[in-house]
């Protein structure tokens, strides 16, 4: 039992050093050992990488514009209903005359015709 435990743990150190090894490629460091295939290779990845990542960041900007877009009507539907309010009280203010009369003291009662 003990010997499996070594073995897993042996091939999962091995596993993470050649993890750390590419992670030092892909940041640019320790190249000087790799043959021209080798860096073929780890260019390819990092080529691969960085077209996801650019797909990812247009994605996300096209998105934000749009949600931008559509702020921008929102307002803009704000701002022309207001426009149209203001000029609606505008219109109406100047419509009624200068001088307002009180109502008529005798209107709106219920007369008995008896």
């Amino acid at each position: 039992m003990k010997g499996s435990w070594t073995l897993e743990s042996s091939k999962l150190m091995a596993k993470i050093e050649v993890l750390e090894k590419n992670m030092r490629h892909y940041a640019g460091e320790g190249l000087e050992s790799l043959n021209l295939k080798e860096l073929h290779s780890v260019e390819q990845q990092i080529d691969t990488a960085l077209k996801r990542i650019r797909t990812k960041k247009n994605q996300l900007m096209h998105e934000s514009i749009s949600q931008l877009h559509k702020k921008e009507k929102a307002l803009q539907d704000q701002r022309n209903t207001l426009y149209k309010k203001l000029n609606e009280k505008e219109a109406n203010t100047d419509l009624q005359p200068p001088h307002i009369q009180a109502p008529d003291p005798g209107k709106g009662k219920i007369q008995n015709d008896q």
